[in-house]
């Protein structure tokens, strides 16, 4: 890919009425993982669409069918830490700016997504009003695996969707499929990839009023096959009952399905630290709003940023790819759990961003 190549482009739509403005994330090489400069151009073209009145609604997508988008560029940030850690906490502020902007879009937004669709990919997708995926769509927050903690909004958004399930998906970095996303709600059709374009193609012809949109993506929709998240739900709220991580783990390792026996391993090979922060944020602290969540989040990954456990988590994950974390502590017996929870707390009350009404 030429380094001239823009990271992201445009296409519009004529409709009937006015244009429907498309967007696509364009870094496929990368899996469509946003930098700091994806980040202000999708703000910037937001925000020219938003006061443009030919724009009558906005598409996000992204290229290439392996992924929509898998993330922020972990490696940069980790680059980032090393270098000038200022640097880093503005690359989350801008994310999670731009994660604020979109929920509050004045203009029907609708998101498209395939393939691996991870961390700031679910941010993304999951603030846009309405919502498409392909049948090959992973899904998922990942980020305990490499030390860091869930953030771009997913601790105030999931919950409405996932409700008691939210703390075990977030824990364990598990994968939703597309019928799972469906079936509760995330998504409001899921349509063949080489669909999407007929179906941007039909959306601008449509009245842009919710119920005309609505109504198209529900013919649009095909039924696939659900996965374990909704084939063992009964079973996983049960689980999540379970608030102490030691326990959990326990209880998931023992059970009699070797699938939810997954589920413990991957506790297992995660940062304790990172588990502890988000168990703790779900025991005691639920965001009241986006905004609150994402002040939350921004200094929770801040303090992540500066934890030996997020270097430990992107060298054996990403770099070296041995695959063998060394975490600082290794066990959830050696936590000091109430100076994390303190932690959290403190998060609570951080004010680090303020966003446009």
């Amino acid at each position: 890919m030429s380094p001239n190549t823009p990271l992201i482009l445009t296409h519009y739509h004529q409709g009937p009425d006015g244009l429907l403005a498309e967007l696509k994330l364009n870094r496929p090489q990368a899996l469509n993982a946003f930098n700091q400069s994806m980040c202000e151009s999708i703000q910037t073209h937001l925000n020219a669409w938003i006061l443009n009145p030919e724009i009558k609604g906005i598409v996000i997508s992204g290229t290439g069918e392996r992924a929509f988008c898998a993330g922020g560029d972990v490696r940069a940030l980790y680059q980032a830490c090393l270098k000038d850690p200022d640097t880093a906490h503005a690359l989350l502020r801008t994310e999670y700016q731009l994660i604020h902007q979109m929920a509050h879009c004045p203009k029907p937004l609708i998101s498209f997504c395939q393939g691996l669709t991870l961390g700031g990919g679910v941010g993304t997708m999951i603030h846009a009003r309405w919502r498409v995926c392909a049948p090959n769509c992973q899904w998922g927050m990942p980020e305990a695996r490499i030390g860091f903690f869930p953030d771009v909004g997913t601790n105030h958004a999931l919950p409405h969707y996932l409700d008691a399930l939210t703390p075990l998906l977030l824990l364990s970095g598990d994968r939703l499929n597309a019928g799972d996303l469906h079936h509760f709600g995330i998504v409001h059709a899921v349509v063949d990839y080489d669909q999407f374009e007929p179906l941007i193609q039909t959306l601008a012809q449509t009245d842009w009023h919710h119920t005309a949109i609505e109504s198209t993506l529900q013919q649009a929709h095909h039924p696939c096959a659900v996965g374990p998240w909704v084939e063992q739900g009964s079973k996983l709220l049960e689980h999540s009952q379970n608030i102490e991580l030691d326990i959990l783990q326990h209880a998931l390792n023992t059970d009699t399905d070797p699938w939810i026996q997954s589920l413990g391993h991957a506790l297992s090979t995660h940062s304790p630290t990172s588990l502890a922060l988000i168990s703790a944020l779900y025991q005691n602290h639920r965001p009241t709003s986006l905004a609150h969540c994402l002040n939350i989040e921004l200094d929770l990954a801040c303090f992540c940023l500066h934890h030996p456990d997020f270097q430990e988590g992107v060298r054996a994950h990403l770099i070296d790819k041995d695959h063998q974390p060394h975490w600082q502590p290794s066990q959830f017996s050696k936590l000091d759990l109430k100076a994390l929870s303190a932690r959290v707390a403190h998060a609570v009350q951080a004010q680090r961003l303020t966003f446009k009404s």
